[in-house]
């Protein structure tokens, strides 16, 4: 007769074998317990199947612990760093400016002899033109700014008379000269405005400025408001050629329109060439000492509201097509 225990001692013992060799495959860094016939009968004798294998469960704890341990320096802060949020450094006065400057030279090389000793060379180098051109503008707060440009033109041209010719030269002659080779020397204060938006719909600039009508550069009929410097024909730059003036312009914008009304207290004609220049009328060509070469002066109202000059536009920018309409009052 076979004892009952017999059968329960071979279960016990091919039980860890089994475990052993299902474990054989887990690497090695894993550290098995060993487990002895004598202990494991003892405990299965106990019932509690759970204690045999605690202390797997307790290796594979430490095990994810140290996993942990090893990442947790990423999660937390240094102490005393704090994020702080950039702040865009303030503009200082002196970098809101700018300019440029440049030279030009023009050679007349097809220009006639003079008729005579008494008449003005306008032979060869014809113009050695230098400018230097300053801009200043800024914001002085969201819906304002503040606009100023000044330009310095200076004309190295040589005399075109002879000593002996202007020595001769009548007075009002000698005069009418004078001023055209001061002329060449000149600075100006070509902008200077204030401009502000009080309502989403308007605009309101104030002060010196240009106002420019039409669409082409140099050819368009309508942009009468501004005088025009005339001095040298075809070589004026386009933006030298417009003369500012005082004035209050509004502009007013819905959709696709835009109303714009202009008042110029600022009463000023263009400029046309002097007495001693090639492109200056003269009454009688022959005779360059004539006193009728000399033209009677212009007669410029004073400026002030009672004088004023007055204009209007209506404009419309559309897909493909514009619309436009002008009037103007002036001299």
């Amino acid at each position: 007769m076979i004892p009952l225990n017999f059968f329960e001692n071979k279960f016990l013992l091919v039980l860890p074998s089994a475990f052993i060799l299902g474990l054989g495959m887990i690497p090695s860094v894993i550290p098995l317990p060993f487990i002895s016939a004598q202990a494991l009968q003892a405990q299965t004798d106990s019932g509690d199947m759970d204690s045999i294998l605690s202390g797997f469960d307790e290796k594979e704890t430490d095990s994810e612990l140290e996993e942990t341990d090893l990442l947790s320096g990423f999660d937390e802060e240094e102490p005393g760093l704090e994020q702080t949020e950039t702040l865009p450094e303030e503009k200082g006065w002196l970098d809101d400016f700018s300019g440029k400057a440049g030279a030009s030279l023009s050679y007349a090389y097809e220009q006639q002899a003079p008729i005579s000793s008494q008449y003005p060379d306008w032979r060869g180098i014809r113009r050695q033109r230098g400018f230097l051109q300053l801009k200043w503008e800024r914001r002085v707060f969201q819906d304002a700014r503040v606009f100023i440009e000044g330009k310095i033109i200076g004309d190295l041209l040589p005399d075109t008379l002879d000593p002996g010719v202007y020595d001769a030269l009548p007075q009002k002659n000698r005069e009418a000269y004078d001023q055209y080779r001061q002329s060449l020397m000149e600075s100006e204060l070509r902008e200077a405005y204030f401009q502000i938006s009080p309502l989403s719909f308007m605009d309101l600039k104030l002060g010196r400025q240009i106002i420019v009508w039409g669409v082409a550069d140099s050819l368009s009929v309508v942009d009468v408001l501004n005088p025009r410097d005339n001095r040298v024909p075809g070589l004026i730059d386009v933006e030298d050629a417009r003369l500012p003036l005082n004035a209050l312009k509004l502009d007013f914008y819905s959709g696709n329109w835009n109303l714009s009304a202009v008042a110029i207290p600022d009463i000023r004609f263009g400029k046309n060439p002097g007495y001693g220049s090639e492109y200056y009328f003269y009454s009688s060509p022959d005779n360059f000492n004539a006193n009728e070469n000399i033209l009677p002066k212009e007669e410029i109202p004073e400026s002030g509201m009672e004088n004023a000059e007055y204009g209007m536009s209506l404009q419309g920018n559309f897909s493909g097509w514009d619309w436009m309409l002008y009037h103007a009052d002036f001299y």
